[in-house]
C-alpha cells in the first residue's frame, strides 16, 4: 500500500514524530543519570558493612564463647 492515495502526506507526519521521540528519549536517559541521594550508591553499603560486621563477627564470637565455655 506504499505509494497508493490513502498514505499521501503520511511520511510528513512521520518526521516530526520520530523526531519528538528521540528527544523524549534523550530527555529520559538524562533523568536516568541523575542521582536521587545526595551521595554515591556505594557510600551506604560500605558504610554498613563498615558498622554491620565487627557487630556480627562479635555476636557469633559471644555465641561460640558462650557455646564452648
Amino acid at each position: 500500500m506504499l505509494g497508493g492515495k490513502g498514505d499521501k502526506g503520511g511520511l510528513e507526519r512521520v518526521d516530526p514524530l520520530h523526531k519528538a521521540m528521540d528527544a523524549l528519549q534523550a530527555e529520559s536517559a538524562e533523568l536516568g543519570k541523575v542521582a536521587t541521594w545526595p551521595w554515591a550508591p556505594g557510600t551506604l553499603r560500605n558504610l554498613m558493612g563498615a558498622v554491620l560486621l565487627p557487630i556480627f563477627l562479635w555476636l557469633i564470637q559471644y555465641g561460640l564463647q558462650r557455646l564452648l565455655g
